[in-house]
């Protein structure tokens, strides 16, 4: 089996986008998943057949700065990387200022991933950047997922009467 390598994508080197804002804030990453958790999670099926592919996630910052992401889209479909994105995405840990800062925002992050198999040619990466082109902005267009709650509701505790 050819050795896996997986790429993140470019914004993991400074900022992910608020699918809702104008502009990206830069945000504090204070973790990000490595190359082992991309190996560790890529799905075996795509893997023992060697094929790279994508995922589109639209993530919500929790209180912590940790992140509760869905998979909007992925490419090849069927294969898992939807659900190994989804796994990857709990690597993902923003500063905690940057989180209280977006406290009661509906601060939906679209993160885009590449799963990539060591050797790939021009062919798929010209596919995976196709990919990661279509789908940017899905978070938008997709407001009916569930991710549109407000940050404190989705950390706040439930009040308990009695």
């Amino acid at each position: 089996m050819r050795f896996v390598w997986a790429g993140l994508a470019a914004f993991m080197l400074s900022s992910a986008a608020l699918a809702q804002a104008p502009e990206p804030p830069m945000l504090n990453w204070v973790k990000r998943p490595t190359g082992n958790d991309f190996a560790k999670h890529y799905p075996v099926k795509a893997a023992e057949r060697g094929i790279s592919g994508a995922s589109a996630l639209c993530c919500v910052v929790r209180e912590d700065g940790s992140l509760d992401c869905r998979s909007a889209a992925e490419a090849p479909a069927g294969l898992g990387f939807g659900a190994a994105a989804v796994k990857i995405s709990r690597a993902f840990r923003i500063s905690k200022a940057d989180a209280i800062a977006l406290r009661g925002r509906t601060a939906r992050l679209e993160i885009p991933l590449t799963f990539r198999m060591y050797g790939d040619g021009p062919k798929v990466e010209a596919a995976l950047a196709a990919f990661q082109q279509a789908n940017k902005g899905i978070c938008e267009k997709r407001s009916n997922d569930g991710l549109s709650t407000p940050i404190a509701a989705l950390t706040s505790k439930p009040k308990i009467k009695g």
